[in-house]
């Protein structure tokens, strides 16, 4: 299923390069926000657990949107992301985690989500952090939701946690840069 998403948008990608010479800058990104970005965007933490292979496909098909907006076939990815100032799809994602985090704190997402976390206090020494569960094994549940969350959340500035409402929350994209996801998640 992921592998027919990625080719679907591949195609979509595909379809607007044939047109990029006869549109403007602004309307590709639009094009591309709407065909390409969207599809990545819906349910972004499910894509952020599938395999590393189509993670790096993900992250190929930004690339290639990034060359069709910016006109510019030779620079690298990261000087690319520079220039329009967009995250990579990685950032995306884990910022999208810190969101529900934060929403689940503060009672914004439903009920169940509270069960996905474990929100004991009195484990962490600082005030606003998630209790991080150790297993013996590094087989069995270590490349999920609740194990990778607690990880991103505490690693996040004790200002940023302490925030009471969600317009004030957005984090900028150079502390995200920072932010990587331990390879254990991958």
């Amino acid at each position: 299923m992921i592998t027919n998403c990625i080719l679907k948008i591949t195609f979509h990608v595909l379809k607007i390069s044939r047109i990029e010479n006869y549109i403007g800058e602004k309307e590709k990104e639009i094009i591309l926000n709407t065909f390409v970005y969207s599809n990545f965007m819906y349910c972004p933490l499910a894509w952020h657990f599938c395999p590393k292979l189509s993670q790096t496909k993900i992250e190929k098909i930004q690339h290639r949107c990034l060359q069709l907006i910016t006109n510019d076939y030779e620079s690298d990815n990261k000087h690319l992301l520079e220039k329009t100032e967009k995250p990579t799809m990685e950032i995306r994602r884990l910022r999208t985690l810190a969101i529900e985090i934060f929403n689940t704190l503060n009672n914004l997402n439903p009920n169940f989500m509270k069960s996905i976390f474990n929100f004991s206090q009195h484990c962490t020494h600082r005030k606003h952090d998630i209790f991080v569960h150790h297993r013996k094994t590094a087989s069995y549940g270590d490349k999920s939701l609740k194990a990778l969350g607690p990880h991103i959340w505490n690693s996040l500035p004790e200002e940023i946690k302490a925030t009471a409402s969600l317009p004030y929350y957005p984090i900028p994209i150079p502390f995200y840069q920072k932010l990587v996801c331990p390879k254990m998640y991958m």
